[in-house]
């Protein structure tokens, strides 16, 4: 505990405004340990501010209230430059994200206590960070492995105060430990046992919601969560709820009786996306709660539906490190990412701009897209949409007839997903190796057609169509061909041959559009 990791004087750093660590923590109760690390911390010269941040969470009856009354009575023992303050949300990890983010003059140095190989998974909570933010450098600590929170909160309820004082920092005076131990037993309890009941669900809505911000995903300010677990009318009725969002209070609601706890997160990454929407100001004044009704409430469930189930399987893939599954559906998740802010920007009618990531086998590519909007009043058909892409950009031109919308804004919206599968594959196919394929010209309209580099682009955006529209993938190519015969010189005998081309490789790499398939047909 006697030296902070090199990284705080690595000398070919660029000199910040400020350089401050920040320790997240539960502190249930606030242990020597605990104040050991933020006194090194910030007796060190290199480090103008320390934050500690106390999380919400409640331990066998010891609340973020007590933590923060307990490191006041520290605090006098701690230099002057030592913050300390409640987490604004639930987790604080998630205020670090917010920041890191929102000053990117200062360097930060998010601090872990290291006592045992188990706490190495702290580490972990830090590593998406590098993805976003160049202003921030991990510390690790060696922390004492006889001391922890657990052992300090067991002695307080077998009522063992001396041995509990021995976890409690030695410049403490004996009134002063006392005073500790008078705020701690005013509450502190067993945790209750009991049979049936939920898991606790917020360590996993908390860590959902990292995730979400990390990948881009606009949910701040973060929605209030409240869980409905005794309504036994609604958990008999087969048609009973499940959730829902309170845009007015930005509330998410929960049902949880006789549920599986993962499929109460797959309902709240659903109901999140409801919140990022009014974030967003797209929600709308929706007067019914049939999609059957109102073609606007059809459009942001369906985005919900695809959002927030994608989301919740990219969480659950960072989680559980399935390599395949996650590729695939961190793919599939940019793509509906990509195609969602070019709807909204054909909301406003204007040009937009905006660079991505995308993350394939470990491997990170950037492109920037162009999204340009043209009202052409006289055109003959509802839109029309062009678009190419190739390493590093990605440009679509929506051209439409105002007079058409909103009867063709579900049909468009289609299109949109399907041309930006297509031109994904192309930014995958120049930046991946695994999916690498040359590009070249074409000297006929059924060379390009059935070349190995469209034919998988093709293929993945008519999947997208099919399931998008909800129709068998054969009525996705058939309205293919109806789309575009002209193109072809032979259209009959030249769209058979580019069908069967497109439905061999489809048998070929079903493994590969397993996903697509199971949902589009």
């Amino acid at each position: 505990m006697k030296q902070l990791v090199e990284a705080i004087v690595q000398p070919f750093l660029e000199t910040p405004t400020r350089n401050i660590a920040l320790i997240p923590g539960g502190f249930k109760p606030v242990t020597s340990g605990h104040y050991h690390i933020v006194n090194e911390i910030a007796n060190n010269s290199n480090i103008d501010e320390v934050v500690v941040l106390i999380g919400h969470k409640t331990r066998d009856g010891i609340t973020a209230e007590q933590s923060l009354a307990i490191w006041e009575i520290y605090q006098k023992h701690l230099p002057s430059n030592v913050t300390i303050q409640i987490a604004e949300a639930n987790s604080p990890i998630l205020d670090i994200h917010k920041i890191i983010g929102d000053n990117p003059q200062n360097m930060y140095y998010p601090v872990v206590g290291i006592r045992s190989e188990a706490d190495q998974s702290d580490l972990k909570r830090f590593d998406s960070l590098g993805k976003k933010y160049t202003n921030f450098t991990p510390v690790v600590l060696q922390g004492d492995p006889s001391i922890s929170g657990t052992k300090a909160r067991q002695a307080l309820l077998n009522e063992n105060i001396d041995i509990f004082k021995q976890y409690l920092p030695d410049v403490l005076n004996e009134q002063e430990k006392q005073q500790v131990v008078e705020i701690l037993t005013r509450n502190i309890s067993p945790e209750p046992i009991q049979e049936n009941i939920q898991p606790d669900l917020i360590p996993h809505i908390d860590s959902i919601n990292m995730f979400a911000i990390e990948n881009g995903y606009n949910i701040m300010p973060l929605p209030t969560v409240e869980f409905i677990c005794d309504d036994v009318e609604n958990a008999d009725n087969f048609f009973g709820k499940t959730g829902y969002y309170n845009p007015a209070t930005k509330t998410i609601v929960l049902y949880t009786l006789n549920r599986h706890p993962k499929d109460v997160g797959r309902s709240y990454a659903h109901e999140l996306i409801h919140h990022m929407q009014n974030m967003e100001g797209v929600l709308g004044n929706i007067q019914t709660t049939n999609t059957n009704e109102d073609d606007h409430l059809d459009a942001i469930e369906r985005e919900a539906y695809e959002l927030g189930n994608m989301l919740f399987r990219n969480w659950t893939d960072s989680i559980t490190n399935q390599s395949e599954p996650l590729n695939e559906s961190k793919l599939d998740s940019t793509i509906l990412y990509v195609s969602r802010d070019i709807v909204n920007a054909f909301k406003l009618g204007k040009t937009f701009k905006r660079t991505y990531q995308v993350e394939r086998g470990g491997d990170y590519a950037e492109f920037d897209l162009t999204a340009r909007f043209k009202q052409i009043p006289t055109l003959q058909w509802p839109y029309s949409i062009s678009a190419n892409a190739d390493m590093e950009t990605m440009n679509i031109t929506i051209e439409y007839n105002p007079n058409a919308f909103p009867q063709a804004y579900n049909d468009m919206v289609a299109e949109i997903k399907e041309t930006v599968t297509h031109e994904m594959e192309h930014v995958g196919q120049q930046n991946f190796d695994d999916m690498y394929t040359p590009s070249k010209k074409y000297h006929s309209e059924l060379e390009y057609y059935t070349s190995d580099e469209e034919v998988p682009a093709f293929v993945k955006g008519l999947i997208k169509r099919a399931k998008t529209k909800r129709i068998p993938i054969e009525t996705a190519l058939e309205q293919f061909y109806q789309e575009n015969a002209l193109h072809f010189p032979n259209p009959e005998t030249d769209w058979q041959i580019v069908k069967q081309t497109w439905v061999n490789w489809m048998a070929n790499n079903r493994d590969k559009l397993k996903k697509f398939l199971s949902t589009a047909q």
